[in-house]
């Protein structure tokens, strides 16, 4: 009850309110206010006001100049400089004849010069001219100063002095008006005013309001003078003194006696006053109307307090500089935007947003639906608005009629109501049905209602209900099952055939004679459908998300309107002159069916930006148009609207600058040349004589490219040398294109490098490096020769290595079958037999072949990195002692004594058991091999603490190593001389074990004659396992020629770039998975896991992979199955695949490669191995796409790198292509139906293989064959555009340009050129 009694006192409130708003009776419907303030850059006080026929606006401030072009505000200061102001305070602003602007300040006039955008200060006698008033004559301009007058001839360009005015010296003349072409008028505000005969010099008093302060006077066309003295209104006298008129509060609507400004426009006196707004006085009737501002009312005048008025000529707009709200423009317009207001105020909505609109027959008022601020109703008559307090907070989707006292309402999420128009108050409506109220309530659609009859109303639900309201029965329209309702229903028309609707994809009607619903159009587009209107022709005009197109009924044809203007369509509406309205995201638009030509209204024309709502739209019986959108409601009378034609365009440059510093100066006859270095070139244009508010687009042309923009400045970050003619062309409110106009020739200059003295140089240059090129060549086939004998030798030695390796494994068997029989055979022999000495020889060489064979073997294991060596600390004198003891027999046969000389110091030493057993052995067997009987080998060990090292030494008697190179001591097969034994292995191999201890193995002749062979351990070596690196071991054990080669860069060089690839692993070992993962996450932007071939066909689907590494042997889809389902499919088969395996057969990995593989790895395998592999891999897929934007004619699938599917796609893309190359209408859509691929398929499958988008392959394609066809045929430009599916020639040629760097008459020159035969010489 309390909230009840609340909301009836806010309504007596707001209706009071209301009441007083509209008794204070402003005039501000008819006009238009667009405020420039502070915001903008615009000091809040203006002084004084000047326009120019070219457009700009001048506003002078207390604190310097404003010019303003529609778009730029421009401030002008002083800076104690000669071309600067010579002070800020502004006093007035006047334009000459020669289209020069003064500048009358404080301490001195100015002129402005737009060539060079700078001011210059003229002089009189030697010093600043100071005035304080100006006025135009027809040969030249009066300056008022301090009792004096000065005029500026155009003809001389010089001021002179006229007269001085007999007053005292304190008279300043703060204002000069024109009276005829002979007489003046000069007024002090405080002093008076007096009549100059400038052609007689004659002075004469005029005795008016003499005792009062004049804040302004104008002088009529028929000679009345129009006086405001200070707070006593506006006095009207005759040219002989009489008072013809005196308008007061008291007396007339003027509502301020203070008027600070007078100007006269078209007969109607418009006065600026101290608080009151602007008044507009009609002289022939008295009437006065009242520009003002209205607290909560957006569409007043901003401020109140008008300090200056000016008319522009060239669009008869006014100008009014204020006092705090600084520069206003107020123009008259035939349209106006209704938006949110104080609630109760009549001049406007209850909420901004509108959703739908109806027209009551009975009282022609309008029904306005809000978002939340319930219903309004606008009478179109007076432009007043009502407000119901009991709907606030409705969001009314829509509003039909039910009888002469009741409306049907559908509130969102609330259900239908009846609402009565007079009490304002609702109540429910068909709440009793639960489908409908499920849908009205629980589904967050809308519902809207249409009435069909006087007694009938539809309700556009699903399904779709009729309701009689004479006998209250609700039915159910027919539909067939193929019909969908699924999405809200909007009405488009009713006529004699049907009422026709739509949703986002259709247009139903519901018959007359059946009361079925059936479809007419069915949209296959995939845009959406916001609105439809039908004009008088029976043409449904479609907006929706695609912008707007045309359904003609009646021959079911289908029409898109292009246009650059727009791109989504809101709102449309067809008014009775059969022009479509059309409402966009923020703009508002016409368009005229028969001229097929748009038309654009903004802010100039009195509307706001506004995002119109698809519902709300009207038609009224008026024939106004009223669209409503987020930011309100918009009325326009077609009627009123300006039935006016563009000027012929007459675009001038106002601005030229380079690197931001003004170059104006420069220009000559429309023409300047600039060095071919400078940047950020900006061209500004202004239309002289054109409404500068108006928001146009403008086409710059440039040679063959051509720039739209709202703009009026062109920026060029650089161009190339040439000459090129800048055109500007506008469209007009009319929506034509204005004819280009040039506004500038642009010459850039070439740099020195291309001029005569440098191509001299060059072409000397030339010729000296054409004299150098046989010896170049020479030496390159000389390299190459080398580096095919260096291939050679690595050929070579694998071969050598594998037979090695081959020779070894086939050796052991035989050798196996020898060596275990002859082992137990001696065993079982008693030392006297007479064989038992052959046959341990026999045994001995036997043992050592096979040593041989494991040496070999064993270093291979080292070379492929399966090898380990075991360090660990052991006793090494007790070690040596045993190992030597091992050689005692074989030395006692030969008569060789064995002595040890152990260092007792030495404890525990660091090294790998097994393989210095090697070397020692080794070093024992060489020793007695080269000792004499009854010789002494002396094995020796000793510690150097400061070295760090253990030194083990092996000395015997024998003949030494004199005349042999030590360097090639430890190489294989080297023995020094021919009649020394051994296979030149062993020391070399003993090397090898001995630096991978880190230590150092060697060799000298001693004193006493024989030799010593030593070995060095470091001590610092700590208990460990060590797997040796994969390394050529058997290259170095075998003694290959060492290889000196400038690699070429190969591809793991370029690693870096492929930090952008994603790789996916598939193997169903996790530990395998988790290790290569953590390998290679820093080398690749994202590693992806999968356990098994079907999870990684998923990954493949969600995520971009670029290779993948997968096992053969997995779960559910094995690696061959995943191998050939990624080749097979089209969309994926581009992406490289290694397989991993543990079967060693050819079989398996020429299986692998038969279904697509790219590359096949054995396990175990080396990461760095891996790692190459997949640079490798990605390397060439670069190459691809660098072969596809480097080759020339047509290019064809680059085979050698394609795997088969994408091989037969390029190959149906091409043919696709080379099939409708002479389309137009050749575009992706029709590419993707034609090789049965979608939209984004298509883009990600090229942009893989060839690194360029859909459109530029097509692009390149046709242009590739309009180079054949320049080549190859005699077809001019235009035919051959058409052959290759251009729409336009100079479409042909822009792009022909952009790709070869020449236009097609250039390149066609030039290739002539180069293929015409060489003229024969006249032969004496």
């Amino acid at each position: 009850m309390n909230g009840f009694i609340k909301l009836k006192i806010v309504f007596i409130l707001s209706l009071t309110l209301s009441l007083c708003f509209s008794l204070k009776g402003a005039d501000n419907k008819n006009y238009s206010f667009k405020q420039i303030s502070l915001q903008d850059g615009i000091p809040p006080k203006i002084n004084c006001i000047h326009s120019e026929e070219n457009g700009f606006i001048w506003a002078g401030t207390q604190n310097g100049i404003i010019r303003y072009d529609g778009k730029v505000i421009r401030t002008y200061n002083a800076f104690n400089r000669e071309d600067s102001l010579p002070s800020n305070r502004i006093i007035d602003i006047i334009g000459d004849d020669e289209q020069q602007v003064w500048v009358l300040t404080a301490e001195g006039i100015a002129k402005y010069s737009l060539n060079y955008d700078r001011f210059s200060v003229p002089a009189f006698n030697g010093h600043p001219l100071i005035a304080q008033s100006a006025c135009k004559v027809k040969d030249g301009i009066i300056f008022g100063s301090f009792r004096k007058i000065y005029k500026y001839t155009y003809e001389t360009h010089r001021f002179s002095e006229i007269l001085t005015l007999p007053a005292t010296e304190k008279y300043q003349i703060q204002s000069i008006q024109l009276l005829n072409d002979e007489e003046i008028v000069c007024i002090d505000r405080q002093k008076g005013m007096y009549r100059v005969n400038l052609q007689h010099r004659k002075i004469t008093p005029i005795r008016l309001c003499e005792d009062a302060y004049i804040l302004d006077m104008k002088i009529d066309s028929k000679q009345n003078c129009w006086l405001s003295p200070y707070n006593e209104g506006l006095k009207c006298y005759s040219k002989d003194g009489q008072l013809l008129a005196h308008y007061t509060t008291e007396n007339s609507r003027l509502n301020c006696n203070v008027i600070l400004y007078i100007t006269i426009s078209d007969g109607l006196i418009w006065m600026g006053t101290d608080g009151g707004g602007i008044n507009i006085l009609n002289p022939e009737t008295g009437e006065i109307s009242v520009l003002e501002h209205i607290s909560g009312d957006e569409h007043s005048l901003p401020v109140n307090t008008i300090l200056c008025l000016h008319e522009d000529p060239n669009n008869k707009d006014m100008w009014a500089g204020s006092n705090r709200g600084g520069l206003i423009n107020i123009r008259k317009v035939s349209m106006k935007t209704y938006t949110g207001v104080i609630l109760g105020y009549n001049k406007g909505l209850s909420e901004n947003t509108v959703l739908c609109l109806y027209e009551d027959s009975v009282e022609n008022k309008i029904w306005i639906g809000t978002d939340g601020g319930g219903i309004n109703k606008l009478n179109p008559e007076n432009e007043t608005f009502q407000h119901y307090p009991n709907t606030w907070g409705d969001k009314i989707v829509s509003i039909c009629g039910y009888s002469q006292e009741e409306l049907i309402i559908s509130v969102f999420s609330k259900g239908l109501f009846l609402f009565n128009k007079k009490t304002g108050t609702k109540r429910p409506f068909l709440d009793d049905i639960p489908s409908l109220n499920k849908r009205l309530k629980y589904t967050g659609l809308s519902v809207n209602v249409f009435q069909e009859t006087p007694h009938s109303v539809l309700i556009f639900s699903n399904p779709v209900y009729r309701y009689d309201i004479r006998k209250d029965e609700l039915q159910v329209i027919e539909k067939p099952d193929s019909i969908e309702l699924n999405t809200m229903i909007s009405t488009i028309k009713q006529n004699e055939k049907g009422i026709y609707l739509h949703d986002l994809y259709h247009i139903y009607r519901i018959k007359r004679d059946s009361k079925a619903v059936e479809v007419i159009y069915q949209f296959n587009d995939g845009n959406e459908i916001n609105a439809i209107t039908q004009d008088p022709k029976g043409v449904f005009w479609i907006g929706s998300s695609s912008g707007l197109s045309a359904y003609h009924p009646q021959s079911k044809q289908y029409e898109s309107i292009p246009t650059p203007l727009f791109h989504e369509v809101y709102s449309v509406l067809c008014d009775k002159d059969n022009r479509i309205w059309i409402g966009t995201e923020n703009n508002l638009f016409t368009y005229q069916p028969e001229t097929r030509q748009f038309a654009l209204f903004d802010e100039s024309d009195g509307i706001i930006s506004n995002e119109y709502i698809c519902k709300a739209r009207l038609l009224s019986r008026s024939g106004k148009i009223y669209l409503g959108g987020v930011n309100g409601l918009l009325c326009a009378d077609p009627e009123a609207l300006p039935r006016k034609v563009s000027p012929e365009p007459n675009l001038h440059l106002i601005g030229f600058a380079i690197g931001g510093e003004n170059r104006m100066d420069r220009i000559e006859k429309m023409q300047v040349q600039i060095p071919w270095n400078s940047k950020n070139i900006k061209i500004r244009i202004m239309p002289f004589g054109e409404d500068i508010l108006r928001t146009k687009i403008y086409k710059y042309q440039i040679g063959n490219s051509s720039i739209e923009s709202y703009s009026t400045e062109l920026v060029l970050p650089t161009l190339s040398v040439g000459t090129y003619p800048i055109w500007v062309s506008y469209n007009t409110q009319e929506g034509t294109w204005t004819q280009p106009q040039k506004v500038l020739t642009l010459t850039i200059t070439p740099p020195w490098y291309q001029s005569a003295w440098f191509t001299l140089t060059w072409a000397a240059t030339v010729l000296g490096i054409l004299i150098m090129i046989p010896f170049f060549i020479v030496k390159r086939q000389k390299s190459k020769l080398e580096k095919e004998m260096i291939i050679h030798k690595q050929n070579v030695y694998k071969e050598k290595v594998q037979f090695l390796i081959n020779i070894s494994h086939e050796l052991r068997t035989p050798l196996t079958l020898i060596y275990t029989p002859l082992n137990r055979l001696i065993k079982n022999l008693p030392p006297d037999d007479s064989n038992y000495s052959t046959l341990k020889r026999i045994y001995k060489q036997t043992q050592r072949m096979k040593d041989l064979i494991n040496l070999v073997l064993d270093v291979r294991k080292m070379e492929v990195g399966e090898s380990k060596f075991i360090f660990d600390k052991y006793p090494l004198n007790q070690w040596i002692q045993e190992t030597g003891q091992d050689f005692m027999d074989e030395g006692n046969e030969k008569h060789i004594q064995l002595s040890f000389q152990l260092d007792p110091h030495i404890t525990e030493v660091v090294y790998d058991q097994d393989k210095l057993m090697i070397v020692v052995s080794n070093l024992l067997i060489n020793a007695l091999k080269h000792s004499p009987e009854h010789s002494t080998i002396r094995v020796s060990t000793q510690l150097f603490p400061s070295e760090q090292y253990v030194k083990i030494s092996v000395s015997d008697q024998g003949c030494g190593i004199k005349g042999l190179d030590s360097a090639k001591l430890f190489t294989r097969f080297y023995q020094g001389t021919p009649n020394r034994e051994g296979n030149g292995i062993g020391l070399s191999y003993a090397k090898m074990l001995i630096e991978l201890h880190h230590g150092e193995i060697g060799a000298y002749d001693n004193d006493e004659g024989g030799a010593t062979f030593f070995i060095k351990l470091p001590t610092t070596l700590t208990p460990s396992e060590k797997t040796c690196k994969p390394k050529a071991y058997l290259n170095e054990l075998m003694g290959a020629d060492k290889i000196e080669e400038n690699n070429p860069p190969t591809p793991s060089m370029e690693k870096e770039k492929f930090r952008q690839w994603n790789i996916l692993i598939a193997d169903d070992n996790q530990h395998l998975t988790d290790f290569l993962q953590e390998e290679l996450k820093d080398l690749f932007k994202s590693v992806h896991t999968a356990s098994d071939g079907k999870e990684a066909l998923e990954l493949l689907k969600k995520e971009k992979i670029d290779i993948i590494v997968s096992d053969i042997m997995m779960p559910y889809i094995n690696g061959f199955e995943l191998c050939k389902a990624v080749k097979e499919n089209t969309e994926i088969s581009h992406i490289p695949i290694i397989l991993l395996t543990a079967q060693c057969n050819e079989t398996s990995k020429s299986y692998g490669y038969k279904l697509g593989a790219d590359a096949y790895l054995e396990k175990p395998f080396e990461i760095d191995q891996l790692t190459e592999t997949i640079y490798n891999l990605l390397y060439s897929r670069e190459q691809i796409k660098a072969h596809y934007h480097n080759v020339g004619v047509l290019p064809q699938p680059y085979e050698s790198t394609f795997s088969s599917g994408d091989e037969q796609f390029m190959k149906k893309l091409n043919h696709s292509l080379e099939k409708h190359i002479a389309n137009v209408e050749l575009d992706i859509p029709l590419l993707c139906k034609e090789i049965g691929i979608s939209r984004a398929s298509l883009y990600n499958k090229l942009k893989e293989i060839t690194g360029m988008g859909a459109n530029e392959y097509i692009n390149k394609y046709r242009l590739e064959k309009a180079i054949l066809l320049i080549k190859n045929s005699s077809l001019n430009f235009s035919e051959i555009a058409d052959q290759t599916g251009f729409s336009t020639a100079r479409y042909f040629s822009t792009l022909f340009k952009q790709y070869t760097g020449k236009t097609p008459t250039q390149y066609k020159a030039e290739y002539l050129e180069k293929t015409a035969p060489a003229p024969e010489q006249n032969q004496k």
